[in-house]
């Protein structure tokens, strides 16, 4: 608990030791479910060196109990490491419901604040984070390391979504399909097949018979099913591999089953064995 040194509310800066957070965690018994996943990913970022001191801190009400901040406290406890925070004592009790009601900032809202970036639409967002899973397991990541990914992939990620934009088909300017287009980018040596096969998935207009495979997979974006699961992300990412392998090497398909491996890597992935700089 914290004893309340005035009647008024106030904050500072304090230095927040492990310690400190784990006694003033003591007796926390007003606030939501812990969000263990959350907390870890706080813990990264602390270790990582990416906390920043804001106006968002820690919240104590009159009698010293914990109103807001639980997350960040744990964070600290687990990380082992001392961070100054803003402090508030005396807070309202009755203020507890109304913490954290306004609108959160997403994650691409948040990277178009950093001029470092410029713009970031949610479709990049989404289009990085399925070209870093791939084939793989999902991954989460912690805010900086999406900013440093989408940093270092930004160029293959505006190939893909610019030349896919399409609202005739949903599956053709879709996240999965653009993170397989991204993936080549870095593997193609000429950037026209790549955009040719682009252009025929958008247009559905094949202008020789080797372009047949692109209508087959474009018939098949136009009836999968479009529920939100990891299987069928993986059969629609595995189809759209198949189905650009076998235009990019001059083969036909009569019918389009997903890869099973990953077929186009990223320069990360190949341990610098090129890549498009």
């Amino acid at each position: 608990m914290v004893a309340a040194s005035e009647s008024l509310m106030h904050t500072q800066v304090m230095q927040v030791t492990p310690e400190q957070a784990m006694r003033w965690l003591d007796g926390n018994v007003h606030n939501r479910p812990l969000d263990n996943e959350y907390v870890d990913r706080l813990v990264q970022e602390i270790k990582a060196g990416n906390w920043k001191l804001m106006h968002q801190g820690l919240a104590f009400d009159s009698h010293g109990k914990l109103l807001d901040g639980q997350h960040r406290l744990w964070a600290v406890s687990l990380s082992g490491v001392t961070l100054p925070m803003n402090v508030t004592f005396n807070a309202p009790s009755d203020s507890l419901e109304y913490l954290d009601g306004g609108k959160p900032r997403t994650t691409a809202e948040r990277m178009s604040l950093n001029n470092r970036l410029g713009r970031v639409n949610a479709a990049q967002l989404a289009v990085l984070r399925a070209m870093i899973r791939g084939l793989g397991p999902d991954q989460r990541m912690t805010y900086s390391q999406l900013v440093g990914l989408m940093a270092a992939h930004r160029q293959a990620v505006e190939f893909a979504t610019q030349r896919l934009a399409t609202s005739r088909i949903k599956g053709v300017s879709c996240s999965a399909t653009c993170a397989v287009v991204a993936r080549a980018w870095y593997c193609v040596g000429d950037l026209s097949r790549l955009e040719r096969f682009c252009e025929v998935l958008r247009t559905g207009l094949p202008r020789s018979d080797e372009e047949n495979v692109i209508i087959l997979l474009r018939d098949y974006l136009g009836t999968r099913d479009r529920s939100q699961t990891l299987a069928n992300f993986r059969e629609h990412y595995g189809k759209v591999e198949r189905a650009l392998t076998a235009f990019l090497r001059g083969q036909s398909l009569g019918v389009l089953r997903p890869c099973s491996a990953e077929m186009f890597m990223l320069p990360e992935e190949t341990a610098g064995e090129g890549g498009r700089a």
